[in-house]
């Protein structure tokens, strides 16, 4: 899975968690108010690896509650569930 974006804290991304914040590319809607629309329609990157991505928030798992995965549109990825099962570990 690669990852357009990753945004190490965020305070307002999810309610009472200190966050980080992975972006990923492309989506199958056309959403007039997306606010990612250079991610979605012309995802050229540069793109980060899972391996990558796994990384950085491991090294920062002391100061993290939560991880939030948006987009783009997560769900297209097909392997959303191995990068999840991943990211649990």
């Amino acid at each position: 899975m690669k990852f357009g974006g990753l945004q190490k804290t965020s305070l307002i991304d999810y309610p009472g968690r200190i966050s980080s914040i992975l972006f990923t590319p492309g989506c199958n809607l056309r959403c007039p108010y997306c606010h990612n629309w250079r991610l979605v329609l012309n995802p050229k990157g540069p793109f980060l690896s899972e391996d990558e991505v796994l990384q950085i928030l491991r090294s920062r798992k002391r100061y993290v509650d939560a991880v939030v995965i948006t987009g783009g549109e997560p769900t297209i990825h097909r392997d959303l569930p191995d990068f999840l099962k991943r990211l649990k570990e």
